[in-house]
């Protein structure tokens, strides 16, 4: 059974994000201790964030940027992994 989701997956989003922001690759990097490649795979759409830890400092920095609820970010970011995981299981 195929599912449509008419929602941004992980890769989409974060693009969107680093779209509107000032936040760069590379302070996501620093910020939750990862390599740049990795980021760059995000954004690629070949590897999801699956990590609780980094979710959580993904969060803190987008939310802490772009002045809104950290709960709100954690939210869009827990529904486009999950987007993401949906899609790669079609």
């Amino acid at each position: 059974m195929t599912y449509e989701i008419n929602e941004p997956d992980f890769s989409t989003w974060l693009k969107h994000i680093l779209n509107h922001t000032e936040i760069k690759p590379s302070t996501i990097t620093k910020a939750i201790d990862t390599d740049r490649s990795t980021v760059y795979q995000w954004l690629s759409g070949r590897r999801i964030l699956k990590d609780v830890t980094s979710r959580i400092r993904l969060a803190k920095i987008i939310s802490k940027e772009m002045q809104l609820d950290y709960r709100e970010i954690m939210l869009q970011i827990l529904w486009s992994c999950h987007v993401s995981e949906v899609q790669r299981s079609q």
